[in-house]
């Protein structure tokens, strides 16, 4: 191969690593700000458990509740949000944990993430009830008195 040739070759190599460089820096740094925001984010969440229920509890606009509750799913009681829950708070996402060990009638966590949308007060209510038993009272419920100010508050 001539020395043009090389030359060539060595262009197109120190190209390719100077690009590979820029985008490794350019992920590493869109990474680290996208872990900045969630990190913000994550702080800006106030999570209750069970021994909350019946608080008054103060919410910024904006600002996510996480409720964190044990259920029993394999005996058919689940915790699900009344309908007399105030529409000041948007639910925004529901998942549940995994049982710590297999086998039948193993407790999870069910858990509940509500963004508060508007200034205001009310209530926060969950029931912990058989989907097929509409006439039955619930086995439990879970309420928190809610107060929202406005952001910047």
């Amino acid at each position: 191969m001539s020395t043009h040739g090389n030359e060539r070759v060595r262009r197109k190599r120190f190209t390719q690593l100077c690009i590979a460089c820029c985008f490794v820096v350019f992920e590493g740094t869109t990474l680290l700000g996208c872990h900045a925001s969630q990190s913000a984010k994550e702080t800006d969440k106030l999570v209750v458990t069970d021994p909350d229920k019946g608080r008054s509890i103060e919410l910024r606009e904006g600002q996510v509740l996480e409720v964190r509750l044990e259920s029993q799913p394999t005996t058919g009681y689940k915790w699900s949000v009344h309908s007399d829950t105030t529409e000041k708070l948007t639910l925004i996402d529901q998942t549940e944990t995994k049982p710590e060990t297999p086998g039948y009638d193993r407790p999870v966590f069910q858990i509940f993430k509500f963004r508060a949308q508007q200034n205001g007060s009310g209530k926060l209510h969950l029931v912990y009830a058989r989907s097929w038993e509409k006439s039955k009272p619930p086995a439990r419920s879970y309420e928190l008195d809610i107060t929202i100010q406005r952001a910047g508050t």
